[in-house]
């Protein structure tokens, strides 16, 4: 097993969130801007446990099924962020597309985050 996150002074490198959920079971099958959100309330879970916000999050790496329609998955992204974020920027990142992910899995995301100070 691997940790979800770590965290190095006040960095905070968050593995890998896809739609798995805490039931093992895959959350929103077949629905890229579904499993986007699933995904990405994940990562915001792994940063307000680590006393951060989603507005401390300053790059993602997404990792996208090949052939996915991308602009499903950026205007879910960018809605998340615009809802849930709290800040006027969108985080920098990279997205890559890949053969495949976890079984049914469409979308896997990690973040990186700086955590301005502990809030808990």
């Amino acid at each position: 097993m691997f940790s979800q996150a770590a965290r190095a002074g006040n960095w905070l490198f968050v593995a890998g969130q896809d739609a798995i959920g805490f039931n093992r079971e895959i959350e929103a099958e077949g629905d890229l801007a579904g499993q986007t959100n699933v995904a990405l309330r994940h990562i915001k879970d792994v940063v307000e446990e680590a006393g951060g916000s989603l507005s401390d999050v300053v790059k993602t790496t997404v990792y996208l099924v090949a052939g996915q329609d991308r602009s499903r998955f950026v205007e879910a992204y960018k809605n998340f962020f615009r809802v849930h974020g709290g800040a006027s920027r969108m985080p920098t990142g990279l997205t890559l597309e890949v053969r495949e992910l976890a079984p049914s899995c469409l979308v896997e995301v990690d973040a990186v985050a700086l955590l301005q100070f502990d809030r808990r």
